[in-house]
């Protein structure tokens, strides 16, 4: 990053060039425990009730069971956002149509070492729930393993967008 801001006296114009270089986000975090500087690592580990982040200036704790529980993220600065996976909708600009809803039973799985999988996770339409934890921040991605039908066959027009539908 480099801002070049321009001085001015009586006599000339000087530009001045301010720089600096972002080597990545959240390398480090400081220790709940000692209270010191640590490297920050992307890893979820399994524990009682699920699997937890807990080496990186954010933590997560995921549930066993997407359909009993939520993902608790607490951010650097202490706050918390609880969120729930409750199904999949599309919209166009007046209707709104839920494709699926989240299973009765959906067991997550850790896969690798920062990946948390809820398989199979939906009714009505074959996709995955994925989280994955890095030293930057938390991902979800819903992954579909089948075609959608088309928006029409819904009674939709044109698409205004496509969520996956939460509660916090």
């Amino acid at each position: 990053m480099q801002r070049v801001t321009w001085r001015t006296n009586h006599d000339e114009v000087i530009a001045v060039t301010n720089a600096y270089t972002t080597l990545a986000t959240g390398l480090y975090h400081r220790d709940l425990a000692s209270g010191q500087w640590v490297e920050s690592l992307e890893r979820i580990d399994p524990n009682p009730g699920g699997a937890a982040a807990t080496n990186g200036p954010h933590r997560v704790i995921f549930a066993s069971d997407m359909a009993t529980g939520a993902t608790d993220l607490e951010m650097p600065d202490g706050q918390r956002m609880i969120t729930r996976v409750i199904g999949l909708s599309l919209a166009d600009a007046t209707n709104n149509v839920w494709l699926a809803v989240l299973k009765d039973s959906c067991p997550g799985q850790i896969v690798g070492s920062n990946q948390v999988v809820y398989a199979d996770a939906f009714t009505g339409v074959s996709a995955d729930v994925r989280y994955t934890y890095t030293r930057a921040g938390l991902e979800q991605d819903i992954l579909l393993r089948a075609q959608l039908p088309r928006p029409e066959s819904y009674g939709l027009s044109r698409i205004r967008s496509c969520r996956c539908g939460q509660s916090f």
